[in-house]
């Protein structure tokens, strides 16, 4: 509605004036006379000159040509009289030439409005695509930012699970290492006993002592080195 009004004002304004200023020149005797020029002339040039320039603006649009029958009421009123045949039949005139410019607007100007129109729409749809595409584009980038931070989110999750596997794999061989450190710290004990208790069953001079007391020596220094070597 704010927008029709914005429209017509302007012609409003204009096709008021010239119906309710232009007969005050008459009023006098020597021009009353020639009050028909305003009726049958400027009233409706005017009409016809507004509805076509508007047509040419707007395009077809009836109820632009109420406009003029309007302002001819008040004229009437105040002008001519009130309601006689001849101003009613009048009223109708005018009615019927605000339909008339219209469309002499439309045949005249119609082609180029209708040019301007085609290309204001074609103007909006392309901006239209524009922003269908710009909305594509960024539904498709926040679209991959979320993908990439569940990506983020599932690395970062599957972290700890592979550091305790990790740790648990460390902490087998540790055990396993432990357990064949202490098998084979037992054989080498008891091979050691073993044989000295075979050197002392079967030496009974002093040399052969010292000799034993050296070769356990020798073992036992032999077997400290090998458990720190395999640890």
């Amino acid at each position: 509605m704010k927008d029709l009004i914005k429209r017509y004002l302007p012609y409003a304004l204009i096709i008021f004036a010239v119906f309710l200023i232009v007969p005050l020149f008459f009023a006098n005797k020597t021009l009353e006379n020639f009050f028909a020029i305003a009726l049958y002339f400027i009233f409706l040039v005017t009409t016809v000159g507004c509805s076509a320039f508007y047509c040419s603006k707007h395009g077809l649009d009836f109820l632009f040509a109420l406009i003029s029958p309007i302002a001819f009421l008040f004229t009437m009123i105040i002008y001519c009289g009130g309601f006689t045949l001849t101003n009613v039949i009048l009223l109708v005139v005018y009615l019927v030439a605000g339909i008339f410019g219209l469309f002499l607007g439309d045949l005249a100007f119609g082609d180029e409005r209708r040019r301007r129109e085609q290309k204001e729409k074609k103007e909006a749809e392309e901006l239209m695509l524009e922003a269908n595409r710009r909305d594509a584009s960024e539904r498709e980038r926040m679209q991959k930012s979320k993908r990439r931070g569940q990506e983020k989110a599932r690395t970062r999750k599957n972290v700890p699970e592979t550091t305790h596997l990790r740790d648990l794999s460390d902490v087998k061989l540790s055990l396993s290492s432990k357990k064949n450190h202490t098998i084979f710290s037992a054989v080498f004990y008891r091979i050691t006993v073993v044989f000295s208790i075979f050197i002392m069953q079967y030496s009974e001079k002093v040399i052969v002592d010292h000799l034993l007391i050296s070769v356990l020596k020798g073992l036992c220094s032999m077997r400290i080195y090998l458990l720190e070597y395999i640890i």
